[in-house]
């Protein structure tokens, strides 16, 4: 418990919103509603650009997830406006040089769950891939997991418990059959 406290009023930018935040070290990343990534001491203050090479002209960075250490995270990288590439994957971002690797193709909204596993969205299924963190690269072939997931790229679709409990929004079968995303037939699920 304790007295919340609003960390930064973003007057620097004017934004509708911040969203999915993650601890890394001291401090929070989030994405904005234009798919930047900011960094914020946890004390409080002004969000600070977290600037992401490129060599593949303008992409979209979101949904960090912050992996063990302080520099490191997963992100989601896809087209950005007037990027005639078609893009949308999983790339690990080294916060201090800013450099992002991609690692997985055709996926979004990863997590790293330990010992060394990479959880990932493609399509309506929830995949896991090894991943060895001391080379930081894929150590074998990704599975699916689990299918008739929400995955509506806004992000907080799962969850994972520090025990690896998971959670996630499922989408019934008349959801996916009607091609529609009717909220209200949306139903949490909780695996042990």
């Amino acid at each position: 418990g304790g007295i919340s406290q609003r960390l930064t009023t973003g007057s620097t930018r004017s934004l509708a919103y911040y969203m999915n935040p993650t601890w890394i070290g001291d401090d929070i990343l989030f994405t904005t509603n234009d798919f930047s990534l900011l960094r914020l001491p946890s004390t409080g203050g002004e969000p600070v650009p977290v600037p992401v090479q490129s060599t593949e002209g303008t992409l979209i960075n979101g949904f960090p997830s912050a992996l063990p250490g302080n520099n490191l995270a997963l992100i989601t990288q896809a087209n950005g406006e007037g990027n005639p590439t078609n893009i949308e994957r999983i790339a690990l971002l080294e916060l201090d040089s800013g450099i992002a690797t991609p690692l997985i193709d055709n996926a979004i909204d990863a997590h790293y769950v330990p010992p060394g596993h990479i959880l990932f969205l493609r399509g309506r299924s929830m995949w896991a891939v090894p991943f060895a963190l001391p080379s930081r690269s894929i150590a074998g072939p990704d599975v699916e997991l689990i299918t008739n997931m929400v995955s509506d790229r806004t992000g907080n679709n799962y969850s994972i418990s520090e025990q690896g409990q998971l959670v996630y929004m499922s989408v019934s079968e008349d959801v996916i059959a009607a091609e529609t995303t009717q909220v209200e037939l949306n139903a949490p699920v909780w695996v042990d």
